[in-house]
């Protein structure tokens, strides 16, 4: 490995080049989590005629070298998000949405275009995040976002929490501007989003694994919330 190493440096200084500067990496982490979008999509403009530049040769087939930088790039935003306090499920189950996209992805121009699209929408929730939230109401969020898969009321949050049903009810919505309940379907009703795009789960398993109480619950809450039926919105924008 030692002597390859040494081949592959060596044409890299006769090919004049670079792995892309830390700095500009850091810089486009700290765009994402800082939900600076309009800058991102900049960068995206301005690197657009040649994205790969300053990135190494993982692949000698160019689909499978932007694949991998694609996945990287996804697990390292993802872990750069959920340290700046990005909910750690949501981090990471976006992350694994966007690898299995990039998975069946068959084109270079069509990896790039996942890769843009990932990262603002990393941006899009953070810029979405309360940026004072006290540690009670982070970790209830948390917990919510945790237990989507079953029942949850608000006595087992307030005791999650250690305060009383009522003044954890005041808390959350002060400083979040959502009831308890409206969280919960709120999350309930993205969380079903993302499945319905990125997966081939039918809208009643969808309902059952987001404990609503039957799939007509499930229909009338999310066409309440989005607008449209599940199945329209399956059909609008499954990947």
């Amino acid at each position: 490995m030692k002597s390859q190493l040494d081949y592959q440096l060596y044409v890299q200084r006769e090919n004049d080049f670079r792995h892309e500067p830390y700095r500009r990496e850091r810089s486009f982490y700290d765009l994402v989590i800082n939900g600076n979008i309009e800058q991102l999509k900049d960068n995206q403009k301005k690197y657009s005629a040649s994205p790969d530049d300053g990135k190494g040769r993982l692949s000698d087939d160019p689909v499978s070298n932007a694949r991998y930088h694609m996945i990287i790039n996804t697990a390292l935003v993802s872990r750069e998000c959920e340290r700046a306090g990005l909910s750690h499920e949501t981090a990471y189950t976006l992350s694994d949405l966007y690898i299995r996209r990039a998975d069946r992805c068959t084109t270079v121009k069509g990896l790039h275009a996942l890769n843009n699209e990932m990262s603002l929408e990393y941006a899009g929730l953070m810029r979405s995040l309360k940026p004072k939230l006290s540690p009670a109401v982070r970790r209830v969020s948390d917990y919510i976002c945790d237990n989507l898969h079953k029942k949850i009321t608000i006595d087992e949050l307030a005791g999650f929490a250690g305060y009383n049903r009522s003044y954890l009810s005041v808390l959350f919505k002060s400083e979040t501007g959502m009831t308890l309940c409206a969280f919960i379907t709120h999350k309930r009703i993205e969380t079903a989003c993302n499945m319905l795009r990125s997966t081939r789960f039918g809208i009643s398993e969808i309902s059952q694994m987001l404990a609503f109480a039957s799939q007509s619950r499930f229909c009338e809450v999310f066409r309440r919330e989005k607008g449209i039926t599940p199945a329209r919105y399956r059909k609008e924008n499954m990947h």
